[in-house]
């Protein structure tokens, strides 16, 4: 069967505007696919981790395709929506696109990754003929045991190294040892079970009694009785108990190792969620005033002609509660839902009043979150399961997060410059680029402030965006007095 020739373009995090063609190997054929993450060589020595945007036959004009080096994924950790919404904002913003790949990408998803290149164990000066260059690699290797791309362009004094490095490989001088660095690491903690032997009754019991006849297996026999009533209350003797906790609760590290030699425990390193869970919620949705009422059922109207709306309510309206129905309504429909804030300090309070009612569907995203926690965040919307993560709330880095199935996103305090990204590349405002983000999803988009931006605004008057207003603060609570003094008469 003859074997296709496939090349694929890459999105790279470098200041380009364009992407890069590189050759398939051919035992990656059929793993090969559009959001994958490859890692590829850029330059005389230097490997990138990119983003596959399109597999093709077509052959590169007026140049050799190098190869990929790796692929990094089993699935694709980007979406075409994504892909999409990345090409969209670089030529909006007029931004290399590589920046714009650089900003949405957590920095752990991009690896660090050099080649390493060892004599080959069955070189010998008796099979091989070596030019010049050659027998100077064959040197270095002797006296370094292993260089990289660099030292190996050095040595030889090549300008293009993968082409040399090549014909080393293929003269079975040297070999290749890919080191890649995986920056994202899971968080795991110990755990101890019980020995699948043991998960019977009369197994247990008759190692008890063993135990216990037996002369200095005091601490053991506690540490097999403490072990067997924790696993039982978390729902059987097959459940795992953190290490951590029976030590804290005084088994000796030493004892649970001698009773892991006994093949009674088994201790095993177990990956688990950095993200906090476990929250209930309440089932009762907040009780809307009479005005509230009416700018709900505005909004839902609204958006029947209108995909972006905008709800101009004075400060303590109770803009909140409103939002709270139209998420409910989103979920109830199977959507995801995203909250954009301007301000991480703006998060807190929000969130506890967002998790008082959906709980474990409020995820949250930000620049707070060290980078391992970034890239489990972004693996939970990916998988867009339907008890978790199904509300975002962030500042404007959550419109990079890979959503599946957007429905509603709200952006609170639709005003403030906070969404204006002004440093690095790409400059961008969040709020304009949610309003795409809303149209490729098929999404509403609801813009909520006190005091709307004027374009805003004035989309909202034109008939862009729809409008709806809410003038009375909420439970009926009087606005502030406004005072205006004259400070030129107060000073003479």
């Amino acid at each position: 069967m003859e074997r296709i020739t496939l090349f694929v373009d890459v999105l790279l995090p470098v200041p380009v505007h364009t992407t890069f063609t590189y050759r398939v190997p051919f035992e990656f054929n059929e793993q090969i696919a559009i959001g994958l993450r490859v890692i590829v060589p850029f330059g005389k020595s230097k490997f990138l981790t990119g983003i596959v945007v399109r597999v093709h036959e077509k052959v590169p004009e007026g140049y050799q395709a190098k190869y990929v080096e790796h692929i990094l994924d089993a699935h694709a950790i980007v979406n075409l929506q994504q892909l999409k919404f990345w090409h969209w904002l670089a030529t909006y913003y007029m931004a290399p696109i590589g920046d714009v790949v650089n900003a949405a990408l957590p920095s752990n998803f991009k690896l660090a990754s050099e080649t390493k290149i060892l004599l080959h164990p069955e070189f010998s000066f008796d099979h091989h003929k070596l030019n010049d260059r050659e027998s100077d690699v064959v040197e270095l290797l002797k006296i370094n045991e292993q260089i990289d791309l660099s030292e190996l362009g050095k040595v030889a004094g090549v300008v293009s190294v993968v082409p040399f490095l090549k014909k080393l490989i293929e003269k079975q001088i040297v070999i290749t040892v890919d080191e890649i660095n995986q920056k994202y690491t899971p968080k795991t903690i110990l755990v101890v079970c019980l020995h699948p032997n043991l998960h019977e009754e009369d197994a247990l019991q008759q190692t008890l009694m063993e135990l216990e006849a037996s002369p200095r297996t005091e601490k053991q026999v506690e540490a097999l009785i403490e072990m067997i009533k924790r696993s039982s209350d978390q729902g059987g003797l097959d459940f795992p108990v953190p290490k951590k906790d029976l030590v804290e609760a005084g088994i000796s590290p030493s004892t649970i190792q001698t009773l892991e030699k006994k093949d009674i425990f088994i201790v095993d390193r177990y990956q688990i969620d950095r993200l906090k869970s476990g929250e209930e919620a309440e089932k009762t949705m907040p009780i809307l005033t009479p005005p509230q009422k009416t700018a709900l059922e505005e909004i839902r109207s609204a958006f029947e002609e209108k995909q972006v709306v905008l709800l101009n309510g004075v400060t303590g309206a109770g803009k909140t509660e409103i939002y709270v129905q139209l998420i409910q309504e989103a979920l109830d429909n199977g959507k995801q839902v995203l909250f954009l804030l301007p301000e991480i300090a703006l998060t807190t309070q929000l969130i506890q009043r967002l998790k008082k009612f959906f709980g474990d569907l409020v995820g949250i995203y930000h620049s707070r979150f060290n980078q391992n926690e970034r890239v489990e965040i972004w693996n939970k919307v990916l998988e867009n399961a339907p008890h978790r993560y199904r509300i975002v709330v962030g500042a404007r880095s959550s419109i990079f997060l890979p959503f599946i199935d957007l429905g509603l996103i709200i952006v609170d305090e639709e005003h403030e410059t906070s969404y204006k990204q002004q440093d690095p590349s790409p400059r961008y405002n969040g709020r304009d680029a949610a309003i795409y983000l809303g149209a490729l999803h098929k999404a509403k988009v609801l813009l909520g402030t006190a005091t709307p931006a004027i374009e805003t605004q004035q989309n909202a008057l034109q008939g862009k965006f729809g409008l709806v207003n809410l003038t009375e603060r909420y439970q009926g609570m009087e606005m502030p007095e406004i005072l205006f003094a004259d400070l030129k008469r107060e000073r003479n």
